[in-house]
């Protein structure tokens, strides 16, 4: 993940984005390692497979250069079946 970031940075300009789809029970570690590489997380969606299951996915959008304020929109929820191994 860190040679993403490092080459995300090096690569966008201020106020430019990055987009990512990232494992849910991982989400904490990525917003810690964005805002390391100088970048700010603006929008969050947690992806639910079903209305009975935990959350998998995040899709996440940060800025290079933001300011601090995060959105967490609403949640997609019934995305179909699918699983990490």
């Amino acid at each position: 993940m860190d040679d993403i970031l490092y080459s995300a940075r090096r690569l966008l300009r201020v106020k430019g984005r990055l987009a990512m789809v990232y494992p849910a029970e991982r989400l904490v570690d990525l917003v810690v390692r964005i805002r390391g590489f100088g970048m700010e997380p603006k929008r969050i969606r947690i992806i639910y497979p079903s209305m009975k299951s935990e959350a998998k996915l995040a899709l996440i959008e940060a800025w290079v250069g933001g300011k601090p304020g995060l959105k967490i929109l609403t949640p997609l929820i019934d995305q179909g079946d699918y699983s990490f191994k």
